[in-house]
Order: C-alpha cells, then structure tokens, then sequence
C-alpha cells in the first residue's frame, strides 16, 4: 500500500495498479460464467470490490492516467493508490452495467472498510499504525478521517452489509454500511469505465500470453 518507491510486477506492470486492480479484474473475468450460474432472481450473485476513500482524495482529477498508467513518468505513492481505487470503484460500475445487459442476475458494488488501526501500512512511512498514518499526505487531512475506535470486525462491517443486504443498490459505492455519494467525480464515468476495461483486458491479457506455461 502507498509503496514509497515504485515497483513493478514481473508483468512490468505498477504494483499498486496491478494488485489492486487487474488482479482483481482477471479473477472476476474468470470467475463471471459460475456467477452467472449461480445466481437467480431472488438470490443474485454478488462481487463486493474493497475500494477506499483515499480514490477521494488522491485519485488524479481527470482520473485514470492512460497515458501514464504504470507510472514510468509520474509516480507520486499516495497518487498511484487512489488511481488504484479509482479503477476499483470504475470496475465495480462497469461490471454492474455489463453483468445487467446480459441479463444475468449478478450485482457488483463497491466500498470503503474504513480507516482501521492495522499493519497495512507498513510499506508506507516509518513507524507503524497511527504513527504512519500522520506522517506525509495525512497530517494534512481533517481530523474526523482518523476514527482510531474502528476495530477490524467493524472495518468489515460494510463488506459484510454489501454481501448479504437483500436491499443492496447494486453498482453503488458504500461507505459505514450504507450508500454514500462521497465519491470522485469521474467514478461513475461511462467512457472511463468502458476505456479502462478494455486497456485492463488488454493488459492481462498480454501478461498471460507472455507466461504461458509459466503459470
């Protein structure tokens, strides 16, 4: 998370992008035709995509840098992990639209856990939990975002509402268990979300002909 030097897969790809995303979306490309089996009317499969408020606060205004998507010209660390949930919350959309125009009974959302006090920030700045959270971006952000009393059973409680609430607002984002509009202004962008599927397919595609035989 938020690496302070730029790494890269073996793939070539920037780390961030590729954990976060294209991990993410060639195990749901995969996974889709069992989805769709699986799901009915009354019980609809479901994908529940961790995102984070941080594509809010980090994620570039004109949002997911095609021209720069590995960061071989940029990389600013808290920039890259907010494009990463960008692209979260851009695939969570574009999925919901597309699972829909099938007419399958899959449904896809996506959340922000909350800020919770663990060692994800290990890779970021010296010290550990709280320590690392102020330091660098964060001291510069308002107080009311480090709500320290959330523990790691009520950080999951939004991902545990978007599996199971039969009222769900299928394609949404979720912050503290609920829908929530405090999103980036391009996360629910027809063109970004179709563009960044296509240069997603694009990009594992090419990592699985190159390891072929490798994996």
């Amino acid at each position: 998370m938020a690496q302070r030097e730029r790494e890269t897969t073996r793939d070539g790809y920037e780390a961030q992008f590729a954990v976060n995303h294209l991990g993410h979306f060639h195990l749901v490309r995969k996974l889709s035709p069992l989805l769709a089996r699986s799901g009915s009317t009354a019980a609809p499969s479901r994908v529940v995509n961790l995102s984070s408020v941080t594509h809010v606060m980090f994620a570039p205004n004109e949002g997911i840098l095609f021209d720069d998507i590995n960061g071989e010209k940029d990389y600013q660390n808290w920039v890259r992990y907010g494009h990463a949930k960008l692209a979260t919350v851009l695939f969570s959309h574009e999925l919901n639209k597309r699972f829909k125009a099938a007419g399958e009974h899959v449904q896809s959302v996506a959340l922000h856990p909350g800020i919770i006090k663990t060692d994800l920030y290990a890779h970021t700045h010296e010290g550990t939990g709280k320590e690392q959270m102020m330091q660098g971006h964060f001291f510069k952000l308002p107080l009311y975002l480090f709500d320290w009393s959330k523990s790691v059973p009520q950080g999951a409680a939004t991902t545990v509402v978007c599996a199971l609430d039969p009222g769900l607002k299928a394609g949404g984002y979720y912050k503290d268990c609920r829908p929530s509009n405090e999103t980036h202004a391009l996360a629910f962008d027809d063109t970004q979300a179709a563009r960044l599927w296509a240069v997603s397919e694009e990009m594992v595609d090419k990592a699985l002909k190159a390891n072929r035989g490798r994996i």
